[in-house]
């Protein structure tokens, strides 16, 4: 798997931008306790920046399914860069403000995981190379996954990634 090309910077840039995802809430909070808002507060904000995708995604995955993967990815990307720039100029203490930055990063958040497994099919040669690195996918590639699921998922589907290992 690691040999096939493209397929690492995939990978990095998967991990990269999915990482993102799970760091913002925590900074977030971080961020509004440090401004004195109590722990409530802080949390609400997390939250609101979680549930906000459930808004933005499916947008922009349609225009991902209309125009391709570039654009909506560069403008989502792009819309939560200006929202958390301007979170991390402003701060949290004008709250009215803080919430609709966090709304908007996370309404922007680009279809990582949808045009990554779109793009399995562009860049590896035959089947059973994309349904390892669907299996990879879930167990390999998502950072988060690692509090929720262990180390399991991980470091087998690190050994599906080596040579001569497939599902």
């Amino acid at each position: 798997m690691l040999g096939h090309r493209y397929f690492g910077r995939l990978l990095v840039g998967s991990v990269s931008g999915r990482l993102s995802l799970g760091v913002v809430p925590v900074a977030l909070i971080l961020a509004a306790q440090a401004d004195g808002h109590f722990l409530a507060c802080a949390g609400v904000l997390a939250a609101l920046y979680g549930i906000a995708p459930a808004l933005g995604l499916p947008l922009l995955a349609r225009s991902a399914d209309l125009r391709g993967l570039l654009l909506p990815c560069c403008l989502g990307a792009a819309l939560v860069a200006v929202a958390l720039g301007t979170l991390a100029v402003a701060g949290t203490a004008r709250l009215p403000l803080a919430v609709g930055c966090a709304v908007l990063a996370g309404a922007g958040c680009p279809p990582l995981e949808g045009g990554l497994r779109s793009l399995w099919h562009g860049v590896l040669p035959d089947d059973a190379p994309v349904r390892t690195a669907c299996t990879l996918d879930p167990g390999l590639l998502h950072p988060g996954d690692r509090l929720r699921h262990g180390p399991g998922p991980g470091r087998h589907g690190g050994r599906l990634a080596l040579p001569g290992r497939g599902p």
